[in-house]
């Protein structure tokens, strides 16, 4: 027979385990992806080297796409909200990387002016704040600015990184 101080003792436990795997567990999950799919574009050139620096973007920006629409989906549905924000976050992360990207990494360079990077990472950076003001979602803006500045750094940190990364605080 189990005692009510036992049951009662259990619960916070149990809250604390479900708090962990709604909120951090997933968000640290979606931060793990877009860094992999991140480094499968920066630094890959071995087993995706025959991709090519557009067939690499091309497929974060499809990446982005996917976890865009999985994410939209995901927020239809009452009890899954949280995380179709977390997984809208890292598509707006992947998409600030790959733009990021599309500059800054020799093995997916396809831009020749940072000033044509600064202007498309201020676009992502615009669409990722009224995104995430429309939906007032911390979970969204928190999992897209932190990757974003995760990714950001994969590379050589030089001035236009402080640059990108001040854009993104915007």
């Amino acid at each position: 027979q189990v005692r009510p101080e036992a049951a009662h003792n259990d619960k916070p436990c149990r809250n604390i385990e479900l708090n962990i795997g709604k909120y951090w567990l997933n968000k640290i999950g979606i931060g793990i992806f877009v860094l992999g799919v991140g480094f499968l574009i920066a630094y890959s050139s071995r087993y995706f080297g025959h991709l090519g620096p557009w067939g690499k973007i091309l497929t974060g920006y499809l990446v982005s796409a996917a976890l865009f629409y999985l994410g939209g989906r995901l927020k239809r549905n009452e009890k899954m909200v949280n995380f179709g924000h977390v997984l809208t976050g890292g598509a707006w992360a992947l998409a600030y990387f790959t733009t990021f990207a599309m500059q800054h990494f020799p093995q997916s360079r396809v831009l020749e002016s940072e000033g044509v990077d600064l202007v498309l990472l201020a676009g992502v950076a615009a669409g990722m704040l009224v995104y995430s003001l429309k939906y007032r979602s911390e979970a969204l803006s928190g999992v897209a600015i932190f990757v974003g500045y995760a990714t950001a750094t994969m590379g050589d940190v030089r001035f236009f990184t402080l640059l990108s990364c001040a854009l993104e605080s915007v």
